[in-house]
């Protein structure tokens, strides 16, 4: 079947022997592998129901398994959404398929858990759910390990040399807001030269990045690291004087608490969740590129400021823990379970 030259319809023929034989095939694209899960679930559930009492559906991906296992055992569907497809395009034009496999989950729901009041207010306005059955738990912060063969553990000689560094981290999306960053750091240095901006990541636009960059005539002042593992993110906050994460519609956002624990100061979009959550931080809009220069510029150029961003961050960021979301969920759970008895 994996022939490269065959026809489709000797594709077709062989198929059809091999799943009369026995063969499973794997699905051909991502709603196919989506659709499986539920199939693979019925014939799991097929092999004998595992005691349970609620299913827990983390976003679009799982909720069609999520249904089916709610029809077949009859026990209560929780849906946990982490982003909606009005995320992830970046406020363009919607996914329909995506769309309305994320609006059939969250009907069939008994319970919905959003990440942040942003992302409910998405769930309520865009999607129809009823508002009583929509509950916000905000993410937690995890302790952060370390990579003794990080890539980046020499990234600190950059300010070792007299420049400041200015970093992004994440994927380079439309969703993520990097083309809003680049246009602010042409604009802070325009009054400070020795600046060194970091985009750590990789994404569908990271080569229109690079050529924006290019065209803005401060290709020079940029480094692009590519993909990182979780492990080299302490040396890479560690490296910068601030992290920006100027996202154009972010559900939660964890890169500023990562950025946080580590002590470094954060400017962050007011068009996320994690801004419902962290006080000592600087928060802009994400288009208002004037005012994202002026912040960067800010910090950069005033150590009280810095210092005190980082000491109260690494204070705050202590109490925002995954133990005080798992207690919500918790509650959730019990709750849920109650009521459908």
């Amino acid at each position: 079947l994996q022939n490269p030259y065959i026809t489709s319809i000797e594709y077709e023929k062989k198929l059809a022997t091999f799943i009369k034989y026995g063969g499973k095939v794997i699905p051909r694209t991502l709603f196919e592998q989506v659709d499986y899960y539920g199939t693979t679930t019925k014939e799991l559930f097929a092999q004998g129901l595992p005691e349970f009492d609620v299913i827990h559906a983390h976003d679009w991906l799982c909720y069609g398994a999520g249904i089916v296992a709610k029809e077949i055992s009859g026990k209560p569907l929780i849906v946990h959404v982490h982003a909606t497809e009005f995320d992830r395009c970046g406020g363009n034009s919607v996914n329909q398929q995506v769309y309305d496999r994320e609006r059939r989950g969250m009907h069939a729901a008994d319970h919905v858990i959003a990440v942040s009041e942003l992302t409910r207010k998405i769930i309520i306005d865009k999607y129809g759910v009823d508002p009583t059955k929509v509950t916000v738990v905000h993410n937690g912060n995890s302790d952060a390990t370390k990579n003794p063969k990080s890539r980046f553990k020499d990234l600190y000689k950059i300010r070792e040399s007299g420049k400041k560094v200015v970093l992004f981290a994440g994927r380079i999306t439309i969703q993520k807001g990097v083309d809003y960053f680049v246009q602010a750091a042409k604009k802070v240095l325009e009054y400070e030269k020795d600046v060194q901006f970091i985009v750590a990541g990789s994404g569908d636009m990271e080569e229109q990045i690079k050529g924006f960059t290019s065209y803005l005539g401060i290709r020079d002042n940029f480094l692009f690291t590519g993909y990182y593992k979780i492990d080299e993110q302490s040396d890479l906050f560690a490296s910068a004087d601030v992290v920006v994460m100027p996202s154009v519609s972010e559900p939660f956002g964890i890169i500023p608490l990562e950025s946080m624990s580590n002590g470094t100061p954060v400017i962050m979009s007011k068009q996320s969740g994690v801004s419902e959550v962290v006080t000592h931080a600087l928060k802009i809009d994400f288009w208002d590129t004037d005012a994202m220069a002026d912040k960067i510029l800010s910090i950069i150029r005033h150590p009280v400021l810095k210092q005190t961003l980082s000491k109260e961050g690494l204070r705050q960021v202590k109490e925002i823990t995954w133990d005080k979301a798992a207690k919500k969920t918790s509650k959730i759970y019990t709750n849920t379970y109650s009521k459908t008895k």
